[in-house]
């Protein structure tokens, strides 16, 4: 077991005045870290992360998955990534360089479709990326699990 640690920093210097913060989050006990660097082909669909409630051949255990992270690798080019739940879906636009990040796999993701928040929530099942760029795009993905 290790903790793993995320830290982010914003820094912005507006008429010579220095904005930002910095954020550390610890997680204790962490013992599988899933990290890989997706190709997602221009155009195309592409499904980074799989997600299941036991630890099915090939899934991620849904209930232990305590950070996730799709960060966008291309230096021009936008995606779209979807978090799927069973019977929803949420679509979020990550531009260049950018990274989207999620604190859990378990009650992690619903889509409505009006605009009041009905606050409930759905199991991910898995992570798809959409390339509409012309040219791939490469896309790291980082899980950490208990």
């Amino acid at each position: 077991m290790a903790d793993f640690t995320s830290t982010i920093t914003e820094n912005v210097t507006l008429n010579g005045v220095v904005r930002g913060i910095t954020r550390t989050n610890s997680i204790p006990n962490i013992t599988d870290v899933y990290e890989r660097v997706v190709t997602c082909l221009t155009g195309a669909t592409t499904t980074v992360a799989t997600f299941a409630s036991d630890k099915a051949a090939a899934a991620l255990d849904t209930e232990l998955v305590k950070y996730i992270r799709v960060t966008n690798l291309h230096a021009t080019a936008d995606i779209k990534v979807a978090l799927v739940g069973g019977a929803t879906s949420a679509t979020h636009f990550v531009a260049f360089g950018s990274s989207l990040i999620l604190s859990v796999a378990e009650d992690g993701v619903v889509g409505e479709e009006d605009t009041t928040p009905g606050w409930s929530t759905a199991d991910l099942v898995n992570i798809q990326v959409y390339n509409t760029s012309g040219s791939d795009i490469q896309v790291e993905v980082f899980i950490a699990s208990l």
